[in-house]
């Protein structure tokens, strides 16, 4: 049984930057947990997300499969599948989309073709990092930040929040996900 899948590249205008996510229509909800594990190890990228028709009144449902596990929050992967449907015009003009995930609901917008997520839960777990060896590996420098680093929990998933000053200086980051994987084990 062949799957379609879209390979999309988030938050990004450069085919040659960005997050890489799979993203798997399903809307008539055919694939099985096992089948999707199968194709997000296929596919490789660091999250691949299914997309299908909602179950609790939604505008749509989204899963996210890493080559190895489900997770419980993706942004990139939240925001790949959005731009796939638009692409497709699958999407309806409204504005905002209440898109149902495994652990939450989040709501979606999009304005002048720039999609937003926002996430409404979660719990600090802790302040104050040790920013020296984070922002040395981030190849960053304290000036480069607007607040201290972080790390929270949404969904069952540890994220760590890194605030800079310049968008700039967030699109000169070159994601190492080796270093990036150390980071968040170690925090």
């Amino acid at each position: 049984m062949s799957t379609e899948v879209f390979l999309v590249k988030a938050f990004t205008s450069n085919p040659n930057d960005g997050n890489l996510a799979g993203v798997v229509l399903d809307f008539d909800r055919s694939l099985s947990e096992e089948r999707m594990q199968e194709i997000a190890t296929a596919v490789g990228a660091s999250e691949t997300a299914f997309v299908s028709s909602p179950l609790e009144g939604g505008d749509l449902s989204v899963r996210w499969f890493t080559p190895s596990n489900e997770v419980g929050l993706c942004i990139h992967a939240t925001i790949s599948p959005l731009a796939v449907l638009h692409s497709l015009e699958e999407l309806s003009s409204k504005e905002q989309l209440d898109v149902e995930t495994k652990n939450a609901k989040l709501v979606a917008s999009l304005e002048k073709s720039v999609f937003w997520i926002q996430v409404n839960d979660y719990i600090l777990q802790a302040e104050s990092l040790p920013a020296k060896e984070i922002l040395d590996r981030l190849e960053l420098s304290s000036s480069d930040l607007n607040g201290d680093l972080g790390v929270v929990e949404i969904y069952d998933d540890l994220e760590l929040i890194v605030p800079v000053k310049k968008l700039k200086t967030l699109d000169s980051l070159k994601p190492k996900l080796g270093v990036y994987k150390d980071l968040c084990k170690q925090a």
